[in-house]
């Protein structure tokens, strides 16, 4: 699955509205053809910057070069490209639009435009969907050839967009793999404010509550342990920095941590600390990273070496 390069490939922001539509506008005037393109307004743009979808940009030394705008219908949209193709409600539900696409003439010619969307369909697949749909003018050669060589179909053609012709383009993206088997849940860490904190945890959890202590090591110069609570672990750790609460984060046992950090990372998630190597005592190596979730929460890879 192909990665976002870093440096060129970003998600939009909302600050940038006005530059993609700058963009759009100006490649619009400048057409041959105009029907070949169907501008968007503004607040087109950023609804699809932060509730309809989401915004690839091409970057070049911070100016935009380039944008690709992806809608992900929801349940039920009459729109939904789907429908023109008879797709079933659960295909409705997997299909992703490729929408407007853009790049800067100083920049065609980079084969920009195939990249935004091979970047963008790792994304959606990442996110559940099986299907990438998108519609073309018969004659853009240029682009009809572009998504043609991408492995898209013309899978109908339709008057479209008040009644402009469009080839109806799909590409099955399959199901997500991931590159990497997810074990299960391995621990789910709790904070102690302090030294103190951390022995009457330990006490009430194993005195009181009879979970096995498996392990204990040192961490930052403070007391850390495993304990069993029954088909996962407990880490109690001394952390006084522990601002969102007790809680720390969840942790995943997978076998691959830099696979999953990759598969993660395509997905839009914020990789809050690299894959790292660590040490819970001198007999458990263990290599870790941390993104953050959907919901904020703080998700740890666990890989035991």
């Amino acid at each position: 699955m192909e990665q976002f390069p870093a440096s060129q490939i970003q998600l939009a922001k909302p600050g940038q509205v006005d530059g993609i539509f700058s963009i759009m506008s100006g490649v619009s005037a400048r057409m041959e053809h105009p029907e070949h393109y169907v501008i968007d307004d503004k607040d087109y743009v950023a609804r699809h910057i932060s509730q309809e979808g989401f915004t690839l940009l091409w970057m070049e030394e911070d100016q935009i070069a380039g944008f690709l705008i992806v809608h992900l219908p929801l349940p039920g949209e009459e729109h939904n490209l789907g429908n023109d193709l008879g797709f079933s409600p659960r295909q409705l539900l997997l299909s992703a639009h490729m929408e407007s696409a853009a790049i800067l003439p100083e920049f065609r010619g980079r084969g920009i435009q195939k990249k935004l969307i091979a970047a963008a369909e790792s994304r959606v697949t990442a996110l559940g969907y099986q299907y990438s749909l998108c519609t073309v003018h018969p004659d853009n050669l240029p682009s009809l050839n572009s998504l043609l060589s991408l492995g898209y179909e013309v899978a109908a053609t339709k008057l479209k967009y008040g009644g402009k012709l469009r080839h109806i383009m799909k590409k099955e993206l399959g199901s997500f793999q991931g590159g990497f088997p997810m074990k299960g849940l391995h621990h789910i860490a709790l904070w102690a404010p302090d030294e103190e904190g951390f022995r009457q945890a330990l006490a009430f959890y194993n005195k009181i509550l009879g979970c096995p202590v498996v392990r204990t090591w040192v961490r930052k110069g403070q007391s850390a342990a495993m304990l069993e609570l029954g088909g996962t672990l407990l880490e109690l750790v001394i952390d006084p920095a522990g601002e969102d609460g007790p809680f720390a984060h969840i942790a995943f046992d997978v076998e691959d941590v830099d696979a999953v950090v990759e598969q993660v990372r395509t997905a839009g998630r914020p990789i809050t600390m690299e894959p790292t190597d660590v040490s819970l005592g001198p007999d458990y190596p263990a290599r870790v990273a941390f993104c953050k979730g959907p919901v904020g929460e703080s998700v740890e890879f666990f890989q035991v070496l």
